[in-house]
């Protein structure tokens, strides 16, 4: 866009017919007193007007009660007054790709966010709240609620969307839009990389160029609501701070996809350990935290170096020489030569010779029902019970728990027995123990069968473990 070229003043300029009292007062107040506090003689005894010039808030060099772009957006009351388009939009899809679903619904959730810049940050994160799973992970002996996306990541990510957007008129139009699918969350931002930076510079720490300097200042100082918090440290490290977030969730860093009028942030959901960690013996889950499970999950296929498992961790050396240290004592990994080699790999000790315990089979069904149900599958909802008798995993499904009429969910059910003859909804739940990796290879030994059925106990459909094997690897001969 325009804005792209020397150092925008699109938010220094001030808006028509907006004026000071269109600015939050209280808000403002709060505002010049930090400053009077914190910025040395010059603010200590300014008048409230020279506060509101010095910072941008009102146009630098007049004596009018006009303000700015910058001031109307960080203090403003409604800003959308002027501006109904500078706001914040989160969609929340059904689907990977954004299409509606079979019976016509197009979105989870809609909503349009407005306000001054630290209320739509703080709204932008509630609606994503309200849209994510939780998932448990047990931590020493206790358990412990992890979202779906660390929220300091999504309260980073739409902070920076709202200081480093094309405020130029061109851009009026454009909000910022945030939509989540099954899969991921994306940000849109109007605008595309401003300044010198590339794509190589945002999670290291060198991008801190702002196209909105009157801005960006201005945030530095505000408060978010009910808090003690500034909305930004405006010092650059913003992404470092995303991208640290993701890793210690265990996901993917973010994703960054810009073009010449817009930038585009997604994130992924899915959680490196989640599949390898149901590999390590059962009596070992207490031990196990996300960093350990990330560990575990590195070294599912072949054995990695100590500069292997710290780039997936993101820790240092010596807290991963820490780590294997604990995880080879409680017996679920081993080096491959002398642990003092410089050269020394790192194994994951096979399970597979332990017996599979009963327990260890309704946990790892119910934490794959679990991972499809936090991508938004329907059929995964339903689910209400899994039990494990006579080498037979039976899941009962309950439309009635997710609100639905039976007949709506055979029309939505992609695994309904008229589309899935015989197998049925037994193919979805246990297709994952159908492939030849450390999962199916431990657990398809143990079962016989799946059955899915009703509360009432009316078959949903059965599938053999042969049946399961065969649908996931095409290979026809007896499962291994």
């Amino acid at each position: 866009m325009v804005s792209g070229r020397g150092q925008p003043q699109d938010d220094a300029q001030p808006v028509a017919g907006a004026t000071v009292a269109d600015l939050n007062h209280a808000e403002v107040d709060k505002l010049v007193r930090r400053f009077q506090r914190t910025r040395g003689p010059a603010f200590a005894h300014a008048t409230v007007p020279e506060v509101l010039r010095w910072t941008g808030v009102c146009p630098r060099g007049e004596h009018s009660d006009r303000v700015t772009l910058a001031g109307l957006m960080a203090l403003g009351t409604y800003p959308q007054e002027f501006f109904p388009q500078l706001n914040v939009t989160f969609v929340s899809f059904p689907t990977l790709d954004g299409r509606p679903m079979a019976d016509g619904t197009r979105f989870l959730d809609n909503v349009s966010i407005d306000g001054p810049i630290p209320a739509m940050v703080s709204g932008l994160v509630d609606a994503v709240t309200r849209s994510m799973t939780r998932r448990a992970v047990m931590v020493g002996i206790g358990r412990e609620d992890i979202w779906e996306y660390p929220l300091e990541a999504i309260r980073e990510l739409t902070v920076n969307a709202l200081m480093h957007r094309d405020y130029h008129p061109l851009a009026w139009g454009s909000q910022i839009r945030v939509e989540m699918y099954p899969d991921r969350l994306v940000f849109l931002n109007p605008g595309g990389l401003y300044g010198t930076a590339n794509i190589s510079d945002l999670l290291v720490g060198l991008a801190s160029s702002s196209r909105n300097a009157v801005l960006c200042r201005l945030l530095e100082d505000i408060e978010m609501p009910g808090t003690n918090r500034t909305v930004c440290e405006n010092r650059g490290t913003g992404l470092l701070m995303v991208n640290r977030e993701l890793k210690n969730a265990g996901l993917p860093s973010p994703a960054f996809k810009p073009t010449a009028s817009i930038f585009v942030a997604e994130l992924c959901n899915t959680p490196a350990p989640k599949q390898p960690s149901l590999a390590v013996p059962a009596s070992s889950h207490d031990n196990i935290d996300e960093v350990d499970a990330v560990i575990i999950s590195t070294l599912s296929g072949e054995p990695k170096t100590n500069a292997d498992l710290q780039q997936a961790t993101g820790l240092g050396r010596a807290a991963v020489s820490k780590r294997l240290l604990g995880l080879e004592q409680g017996g679920l990994v081993a080096p491959t030569t002398s642990r003092r080699s410089p050269t020394v790999k790192w194994q994951l000790i096979r399970s597979d010779m332990a017996p599979v315990a009963s327990t260890e089979v309704i946990d790892a069904f119910q934490n794959f029902i679990n991972d499809r149900a936090a991508n938004n599958v329907l059929v995964a909802k339903a689910v209400t019970e899994i039990s494990f008798r006579d080498r037979v995993v039976t899941v009962i499904f309950d439309p009635s728990s997710i609100g639905l009429s039976l007949e709506t969910f055979n029309e939505l059910n992609a695994f309904n027995l008229s589309r899935e003859p015989v197998f049925g909804l037994a193919a979805f739940a246990g297709s994952f123990i159908g492939f030849k990796n450390n999962v199916g290879n431990r657990l398809r030994p143990a079962i016989d069968a799946v059955s899915a059925v009703l509360p009432d106990g009316t078959s949903l459909g059965s599938a053999t473990t042969r049946d399961l094997y065969q649908m996931a690897t095409g290979d026809s001969s007896r499962p291994r």
